[in-house]
């Protein structure tokens, strides 16, 4: 029996957590602000953390096992990785070391890639550059958006982690892959593509339709960019875009129809 801490920020975080405790492992805590995961984290009387920090200042903390950092937007320092036994666990979604740092699914849309994945990593002092422990491939499909790649990356993370969880049992101090540095890249928090999301007209139907899948991300917070259109100086953001089967013969910009 091992046991851990989880910090999260989305139901992912919950749904490992319950991989974690039916596999007859403990989750000592919490760090969360999702109100479902710190509804669940009470109802199984799990203790909860506001932060990192929170964790980082208990006197006397016990030595535990793991770190799963899963959906964590915030940069773990030294200290924080020294506290459990073995290592630290990180989620990312993508098949690193491609689409290191945030976005991955929009930017693999973007980059018209026909194939996305997932990675659990040990987190070392860099930016996603850990050992790999486990990933997973499938291929992105024609009308895959970042909402419902997102959502495959979700089954998919959940599915990888529970082989991981039975690896960890067998293999406490798993060693992992180390990452192949010349196919690495890095997407950060101020990379956008490259019309900030407005549509150039004079980019063909294709661009145009994969521009827009990878900026939908349904009612989930958006902070790449938003798809957008400039006509006659006001600005439209269009619930669907698609392309049509014959070929218009209109001017581009021409205002068909307003509905």
């Amino acid at each position: 029996m091992f046991t851990s801490y989880i910090i999260a920020e989305t139901t992912l975080g919950l749904q490992c957590a319950q991989v974690i405790l039916n596999s007859g492992h403990k989750v000592l805590g919490i760090i969360t602000n999702d109100k479902n995961l710190t509804s669940w984290a009470r109802e199984n009387t799990i203790p909860i953390f506001s932060s990192i920090k929170e964790l980082e200042d208990i006197k006397f903390l016990k030595k535990f096992d793991y770190l799963f950092s899963i959906v964590n937007s915030e940069i773990l320092r030294d200290k924080v990785l020294s506290l459990p036994r073995y290592f630290t666990i990180n989620y990312h979604d993508s098949p690193l070391p491609k689409y290191k740092g945030i976005n991955a699914t929009s930017w693999a849309i973007l980059n018209d890639e026909k194939e996305h994945g997932i990675t659990w990593h040990k987190v070392d002092s860099g930016i996603d550059t850990g050992t790999i422990l486990k990933q997973a491939f499938f291929p992105i499909k024609k009308d895959d958006t970042a909402l419902s790649l997102n959502l495959e990356c979700y089954t998919q993370a959940l599915e990888t982690f529970k082989s991981l969880v039975a690896d960890l049992e067998n293999t406490p101090n798993l060693i992992g892959t180390i990452q192949n540095e010349a196919k690495q890249n890095y997407f950060g928090k101020y990379k956008k593509p490259s019309t900030l999301g407005f549509v150039s007209f004079s980019d063909s139907a294709e661009n145009i339709e994969r521009q827009f899948r990878a900026l939908y991300f349904g009612g989930y917070h958006n902070t790449l960019t938003t798809f957008k259109i400039v006509l006659e100086e006001n600005i439209y953001i269009p619930s669907k875009v698609s392309i049509l089967s014959d070929a218009s013969f209109q001017p581009a910009i021409k205002i068909v129809n307003v509905t």
